[in-house]
């Protein structure tokens, strides 16, 4: 094998064992996800490709989201912050790659690449990209910790911090794990409650049911309780000894009791026994306006020591030609916690899956 090819039955073993192989694979390069997508969307088609030679060897994971509102967009990787290559390749093989999207996937208009300047070789797929055509957007934030222990983190956090996590062990909270159907349907309820409020279609439920199916020990979630109320929940991947805390939502009835931090500081402890080398706390918004959700939330995940990392997607082609989708996606954030929840329930889903975020 010289060049890219997609992936198959007839190669899949090489996937599989490049992933073993990698440490610095994190859960979107596993063919986990990919079957969690595929089995959950139809618009959403894989289009796995891999390069193996004496000299290096790759895998690039990309999906078709097709959309008749958005447009079809191929995005390495859907549903995720970050997306990302793994492997040996240089900027030949980039450029190899860059063509066979180009020409071989039918009807596509746009590529879009989600990389993290915390990834490895993130300096050389930058600059490969951008001579290849593509145009790069900063995309918020990311905080990123990386532990080395619990006490050390402890002494290390603000007093603020500690007394945040004093208050809610002691605010009479219980916290159960997310590991079978009803766990995870009390979990739905305030994630869609979230997701209205936040004006975000949401992911339907068969989307979190193929992750506690399919995933297994890749997927760890927890839920809060106040008494027989869900004040919170938390849900992230872990593979590899990394991290990302994917999911996190609140009842603001129970806020005051500080659900999120034991639930942050549940998480972070649970990894941290099992040798987690980084956690990624999710994107923030660095500049935003004070006194705001956005703001809030960044104020929050800051204080867990994280270090921020720049969000930088890659667009091909011209960023101009996406201003007009947009455009359609702010408009409907304006709306959606407007429309009655009947609705929502009925078409959240679907427009979540064109949207692949």
């Amino acid at each position: 094998m010289n060049e890219i090819v997609r992936l198959d039955e007839n190669n899949i073993g090489f996937w599989e064992e490049h992933i073993k192989k990698n440490p610095e694979t994190r859960i979107q390069h596993s063919l986990k996800f990919m079957k969690v997508i595929k089995e959950t969307y139809r618009n959403c088609e894989y289009n796995y490709f891999l390069y193996k030679s004496k000299e290096a060897s790759a895998i690039f994971p990309f999906f078709l989201v097709k959309s008749r509102i958005f447009g079809d967009r191929m995005i390495c990787m859907p549903f995720i912050d970050v997306g990302g290559f793994s492997g040996k390749y240089d900027s030949g093989i980039i450029k190899k790659l860059v063509e066979t999207l180009k020409d071989n996937i039918p009807k596509i208009k746009h590529i879009e690449i989600r990389l993290n300047t915390s990834l490895e070789n993130f300096d050389k797929t930058r600059k490969t990209l951008l001579k290849s055509g593509f145009t790069e957007k900063k995309n918020k934030h990311q905080f990123i910790i990386f532990p080395s222990s619990k006490e050390e983190m402890w002494k290390k956090f603000h007093k603020h911090t500690r007394n945040d996590i004093r208050k809610a062990q002691k605010s009479g909270l219980m916290v159960k794990g997310i590991n079978n159907k009803e766990e995870l349907k009390k979990f739905y309820e305030i994630y869609l409650k979230e997701m209205k409020d936040f004006g975000t279609p949401q992911h339907s439920y068969k989307f979190f049911e193929n992750l506690l199916d399919i995933f297994g020990e890749n997927l760890i979630g927890f839920n809060c309780y106040h008494g027989n109320n869900l004040a919170g929940s938390l849900m992230m991947y872990y593979h590899n000894n990394h991290a990302y805390i994917s999911f996190n939502v609140s009842d603001p009835n129970f806020r005051n009791y500080r659900p999120n931090d034991l639930l942050y500081w549940t998480a972070i402890t649970w990894l941290l026994e099992r040798g987690v080398r980084d956690i990624d706390l999710g994107q923030v918004e660095k500049n935003s306006p004070k006194g705001s959700r956005a703001h809030g939330l960044y104020k929050f995940k800051a204080k867990w020591l994280g270090k921020l990392h720049e969000r930088v997607y890659f667009y091909w082609p011209k960023e101009k030609s996406r201003n007009r989708e947009r455009e359609k996606y702010k408009k409907l954030r304006g709306t959606w916690s407007k429309i009655p929840m009947f609705v929502i329930k009925r078409i959240g889903p679907k427009i979540c899956s064109e949207l692949g975020i």
